[in-house]
């Protein structure tokens, strides 16, 4: 590969890194808003749900953050 292919390939990779960052800090402030206002409201279950859901889609976009650095 070339010096620009390679630099090419670094910066769309801090791209995807940067904007899979961005939609992490959005999942974290949705649910932290969420169990603040509603948290009280609801039954265990749709508590675990919730919090299932969170881990879920936190452990990929996490995963997918490290797979686009490293």
């Amino acid at each position: 590969m070339t010096p620009y292919e390679l630099l090419d390939l670094a910066q769309s990779a801090f791209s995807n890194a940067t904007a899979n960052y961005a939609v992490f800090l959005s999942v974290v402030t949705g649910y932290l808003i969420t169990a603040y206002l509603i948290g009280a409201e609801l039954t265990q279950a749709q508590v675990r749900l919730l919090t299932a859901l969170f881990l879920v889609v936190a452990v990929i976009l996490i995963w997918s953050m490290s797979a686009y650095v490293f």
